[in-house]
């Protein structure tokens, strides 16, 4: 019976880092789109565009990432940022990125008390009301882009008639345990998993930290209240895109995600279990087939039954998932790469990685609620949040 237990644990093992593998050949192939890198940028119009950035508190590097949406490389843009109240310390920061480039039209709007239960898409709704554009690109706070960015997304919206063009996330900047597992967990499960579903599944699963959107099909869909009780607006929006065969594509021109040092090992186990619920309640068929992705977990799981055996499959399966996770690591940041902590602490926060991972993968098929900016929110099919409960005790 051991035997059967072994062999049946090598092969799941073995399956995993066949998966694994996938999501790594996906990122290193797609870190840079080589076909965007050789050709001309061929954009024939320039349409407006207008930037819409949600703000809340000081992330890390604020004032660099912002600044790097005044550096792009495009004739006819505004940016709308919003925060909840003008007293919230990262306008300090904003408004001192803003004096620097007084040609570039930029409001700031205090959006006050939310009237949807997704607090990000009811300040993207109230940001749309002020722009002038023919195009969104919503983009989070903590990331950052080249200044060619912005072009390769109208080349793409033009070449392939995209309502939605969607980027990819590379995380970087890791200088906390959390902030390094969770840039580990973004560039090789995340965008890995992802750019594998677009490319070899055709199937559009979009990432909200940057979605590049035309406003007319946004607009006859219903604009953003359509999404505004969705905890996964994002996954949703390409969803009802797609059902209503509107064009949705990627050019694969990654967004550069910063994660240095604000980042807990609370903090990310807490995010981490909030997308797992969400992806339980889009796709809880997949998501029961994510534990094939973890062949860490598995080998530990296997480990009671296994005896010494159990011990040598879950080391063969650490040192082969941390040479994996070191060549994620070199191929799309290599900033982090010659990084001396990072590098000396890698292969501890790899394991540690992903033993939590294991623990965090149960967790939603026995709670549907999840605490998120405060509030403990119930999660109902297809990530609808039907009730939400404040939480007295969070600042």
């Amino acid at each position: 019976m051991s035997d059967i237990i072994f062999y049946f644990a090598v092969g799941a093992v073995s399956f995993s880092f066949f998966l694994t593998l996938v999501f790594l050949f996906c990122v290193i192939i797609f870190r840079e789109n080589k076909k965007y890198r050789t050709e001309s940028l061929s954009v024939k119009n320039y349409p407006k565009i207008s930037l819409l950035k949600p703000f809340k508190g000081v992330d890390d590097c604020i004032e660099q990432n912002l600044e790097s949406y005044y550096k792009l490389d495009y004739p006819d843009y505004e940016i709308i940022i919003g925060v909840e109240t003008l007293r919230d310390p990262c306008v300090y920061f904003i408004e001192k990125v803003k004096r620097r480039y007084p040609h570039i039209k930029t409001i700031i709007i205090a959006t006050g008390l939310q009237k949807m239960l997704n607090p990000k898409v009811d300040s993207l709704a109230k940001l749309a009301q002020k722009a002038t554009g023919e195009i969104y690109w919503l983009n989070d706070a903590n990331t950052r882009v080249k200044p060619d960015m912005l072009k390769r997304l109208v080349n793409e919206y033009e070449r392939n008639n995209s309502k939605i063009v969607f980027s990819p996330i590379k995380g970087t900047g890791g200088d906390s345990i959390g902030s390094i597992m969770e840039n580990a967990y973004i560039n090789l499960f995340l965008s890995g998993g992802v750019i594998s579903a677009w490319k070899l599944f055709r199937k559009t699963v979009i990432v909200g930290k940057s979605m590049f959107m035309e406003k007319a099909a946004l607009d006859k869909l219903g604009g953003y209240k359509i999404f505004g009780n969705y905890l996964a607006e994002d996954y949703v929006m390409g969803e009802i895109y797609r059902k209503n065969k509107i064009s949705v594509s990627t050019n694969c021109v990654w967004v550069t995600n910063y994660n240095r040092s604000t980042t807990s090992v609370k903090d990310f186990t807490g995010r981490v279990r909030r997308w797992c619920a969400m992806r339980f309640r889009l796709e809880p068929f997949f998501y029961i087939g994510e534990i094939l992705t973890n062949p860490v977990g598995i080998a530990i799981t296997a480990l009671p039954f296994l005896g010494i055996r159990g011990f040598i499959l879950l080391g063969v399966a650490a040192v082969l998932k941390i040479i994996i996770e070191y060549a994620c690591l070199f191929a799309i940041n290599k900033k982090d790469g010659r990084n001396k902590k990072i590098l000396i602490l890698y292969p501890l926060l790899v394991i540690y990685k992903d033993i939590l991972l294991l623990i965090i993968y149960p967790v939603p098929f026995l709670k549907k609620t999840v605490m998120w900016k405060g509030k403990k929110i119930f999660i109902g099919k297809g990530s609808l949040i039907s009730a939400v409960d404040f939480d007295k005790n969070y600042a």
